[in-house]
């Protein structure tokens, strides 16, 4: 796979690649930031707390799945049942990991993305995506169909059979939701996902990201006063 890198600003998500030639891609999160969900009416505070849970959440699962045993002193209630809620679906599920958190950024697409998780579920090839939303919307699906194309376009599989939302809740009896799509569903959410694109794109022709080529250390000269 080509090295990919991630550039993140506080608005905006990019990607670029050495094939890319210095030109950087909207991600499918910033892309999809076209549509509303009801976080508009969260405030930044809110939202700051709720993006570093879910920071945190996603690294916690991808832990596990590394074989590592998680300490609860290390979250609070709602964010163990939570992995709690994950521990169950995958004892369950018994998904077998194909890719974990695998970045792409794809000149013919035209945008780029962390794919969560590409999994072999019932011998199916499963995009799914991880969330710790209050609801799945309808533009999850969005998401993670635009993640099962460049899967396919990056070459981490040949494939998808399907697309999943494992929504994780500390107010569900089993500490999840899982929904799957399947693959005329998944091409149905892409298809919404183009459409959106091109708006994106309508409304922010040829954007790029501001690079800031900022020192990575601040020093100043203190003057040695002497006192006599």
């Amino acid at each position: 796979m080509e090295q990919v890198t991630l550039l993140e600003q506080s608005d905006s998500h990019w990607y670029t690649s050495p094939k890319l030639s210095g030109k950087y891609l909207p991600s499918v999160s910033t892309i999809l930031g076209t549509l509303k969900d009801g976080l508009e009416f969260v405030s930044a505070w809110d939202l700051k707390k709720a993006q570093e849970r879910g920071t945190k959440l996603h690294k916690a699962t991808e832990d596990l799945e590394n074989g590592m045993t998680l300490d609860r002193d290390f979250y609070d209630d709602k964010e163990w049942l939570m992995l709690l809620g994950f521990a169950r679906w995958y004892n369950a599920t018994k998904p077998q990991p194909l890719a974990i958190e695998q970045a792409f950024a794809s000149k013919k697409l035209g945008y780029g993305g962390t794919i969560d998780r590409v999994y072999l579920i019932d011998g199916l090839i499963t995009v799914l995506d991880l969330k710790t939303t209050s609801v799945i919307y309808d533009k999850h699906f969005m998401q993670v169909a635009a993640y099962a194309e460049g899967a396919i376009k990056s070459g981490i599989v040949k494939h998808v059979d399907q697309t999943a939302i494992l929504r994780l809740s500390d107010k569900t009896k089993i500490g999840y939701q899982y929904v799957e799509h399947s693959s005329v569903e998944m091409k149905a959410d892409f298809a919404s996902f183009k459409g959106l694109f091109e708006c994106y794109k309508y409304l922010n022709p040829d954007k790029q990201p501001v690079v800031l080529d900022l020192p990575q250390t601040i020093s100043i000269e203190v003057p040695d006063i002497k006192f006599s």
